[in-house]
């Protein structure tokens, strides 16, 4: 009775997720994302980031809303995304290099943004950069 039924015939070779060629670029991409040879451009918004200034908070001298401008975090997280992932880490590994300073037995670092002192949640938010890519 099952056999009765009438299947259309598929013609699977026409799929595009079985074809070479779409299997080969696939593979091509997924190698350049492990070695960061390309990263996901985020579109960096204006809108979007008066938005989350609105609602971020950082310190009890409010650096994000009262010591940076918006347009200062939009220069900043532009730049900083459109490195590359690799170029990312690399300026990541400088920034801790140039900006340590020993107060005593402890290490801290200055963070600066457009020639303005701001404490560490500003300057994480400013680049867009998650938490834990800053202390990894």
């Amino acid at each position: 009775m099952v056999d009765d039924f009438p299947y259309p015939e598929q013609d699977t070779s026409t799929r595009h997720w079985e074809s070479d060629e779409h299997h080969k670029e696939t593979k091509k991409r997924q190698r350049e994302r492990k070695t960061g040879k390309i990263m996901f451009k985020k579109k960096v918004n204006y809108d979007n980031i008066a938005r989350q200034v609105r609602t971020a908070s950082c310190c009890s001298k409010q650096c994000i809303q009262c010591i940076l401008k918006i347009s200062d975090i939009f220069r900043t997280r532009e730049w900083f995304l459109k490195k590359s992932r690799e170029a990312q880490g690399q300026f990541l590994l400088n920034f801790f290099q140039v900006s340590r300073r020993s107060k005593g037995q402890n290490t801290v670092y200055v963070h600066t943004l457009e020639r303005k002192y701001v404490c560490q949640k500003a300057w994480i938010f400013s680049h867009g950069i998650a938490y834990g890519r800053y202390v990894l």
